[in-house]
């Protein structure tokens, strides 16, 4: 969000928004294709089935502070 009102205010080049809208678009297909994991894949990938529901309800422009 933070990008997209950077380039509304003109203080962002417009070559810059393709960076976090191809993040944004990068982080909604893995949390979709998250969310169609059975518990049984989540639990043999090492992965608390509670926490990847969380993760994958999460909306797309609310990106991980780290990757």
């Amino acid at each position: 969000m933070k990008a997209l009102t950077l380039l509304l205010d003109g203080a962002m080049p417009r070559a810059n928004i393709r960076m976090p809208i191809g993040e944004w678009i990068r982080v909604a297909r893995e949390r979709r294709a998250l969310a169609k994991l059975d518990h049984r894949a989540l639990i043999d990938m090492g992965i608390d089935p509670t926490a990847a529901r969380i993760e994958s309800e999460r909306p797309f422009w609310d990106l991980p502070r780290t990757r």
